[in-house]
């Protein structure tokens, strides 16, 4: 399933189709991950139902159905994630019922208090910092750290995730704790300006190397790949503003490529398809193997890949087709793949 997530930009209607139609579990994840937003909305919707049916929030009792206790979980993780929410996400919330918009304005003062307990923490988090020269870990990733650690990360988390609403008291006193935390401070205040430096870093290593950089890599440049990666999976999430989309496109061809591969998964196919047809055209015949020739041994391996992806079904009849209109070669391994894939329907 992790699989169709990452790919689902790849997925053809027929098949985002079926995948809706196996279990209503599924159908709700693919909706989820196809519009974020439309997905809250629809949750809001029949809380507010709900809350307006019944004039109370929901339960877990052991009473209440199974579409109640499902939204009590969601109430749940909003109050949660409450820093992380939009303003008007938490209007929403707010209004919908006095119960619920008590708890978020009481969690809202306390996140915003500039007070003896948030210099308290920050004190705690320099002396952390000086003893151990690094910052807390988050607790969920580090189970074998004390509890004091835990509860420094999570709150170190939780200023992070809700920087948009601390005040400027807040933001200029846990600037000051340690210059690690002002330089994360600054890109937090213009993530535009740590996205564009990441962009420069990426042109000077594709310049300098002549390709991008990879997450095997043992110099610095493996954690400028988890970056660009990250960016991919910003992409299929819908996360990505216009202006970082522009200012990666404009770092490099190659970028601009993958890029443009990303928002249309068949961009890259095409052209490599393309390619493929070139070199037919050239030689008279499909790629082989056993080859210094380093172009060939490209189209060779992504041939390759072709006969995965049509197996998991992954190809649709349009891009089969093209496939074998290159070569009488290709179209008989193609025939094969499509029959391979049928007998394996037949027996599962």
């Amino acid at each position: 399933m992790m699989r169709q997530r990452i790919n689902l930009k790849r997925l053809a209607s027929w098949q985002i189709d079926e995948l809706s139609a196996a279990n209503p579990l599924i159908d709700q994840a693919l909706q989820k991950w196809l519009d974020p937003a439309a997905t809250w909305r629809r949750r809001f919707q029949a809380f507010e139902s709900f809350v307006q049916s019944h004039e109370r929030l929901p339960n877990k009792c052991k009473t209440a159905g199974q579409d109640e206790r499902t939204l009590q979980v969601w109430m749940r993780n909003q109050l949660r994630d409450f820093a992380e929410l939009s303003d008007e996400k938490l209007d929403l919330l707010i209004n919908s019922h006095p119960t619920l918009g008590t708890q978020i304005n009481a969690r809202l003062e306390q996140l915003t208090s500039h007070d003896g307990a948030y210099s308290l923490r920050c004190d705690q988090l320099a002396m952390f910092l000086e003893v151990h020269n690094r910052l807390p870990r988050q607790p969920q990733f580090h189970a074998k750290s004390t509890a004091h650690e835990r509860c420094l990360g999570g709150w170190l988390s939780l200023q992070r995730r809700a920087f948009a609403k601390l005040v400027p008291a807040q933001r200029r006193e846990f600037a000051t704790v340690h210059p690690t935390l002002a330089d994360a401070l600054q890109k937090l205040a213009n993530p535009m300006s740590d996205f564009q430096s990441r962009c420069e870093a990426l042109h000077k290593f594709i310049q300098k190397n002549g390709r991008l950089p990879c997450v095997k890599d043992k110099d610095g440049s493996k954690q400028l790949a988890q970056w660009f990666l990250y960016q991919r999976g910003r992409f299929a999430a819908n996360c990505v503003t216009q202006d970082e989309r522009r200012v990666l496109r404009h770092t490099h061809p190659m970028i601009a490529d993958r890029v443009d591969g990303w928002q249309c998964p068949t961009f890259r196919w095409q052209n490599k398809c393309q390619a493929l047809a070139s070199y037919i055209s050239d030689f008279g015949r499909p790629p082989r193997c056993a080859t210094e020739d380093r172009r060939e041994r490209l189209l060779y391996l992504w041939l390759g890949d072709q006969t995965r992806m049509c197996k998991a079904g992954l190809l649709s009849l349009d891009q089969l087709d093209q496939l074998k209109a290159l070569h009488e070669q290709i179209a008989a391994r193609v025939e094969s793949w499509q029959a391979a894939r049928l007998s394996l329907n037949e027996v599962s």
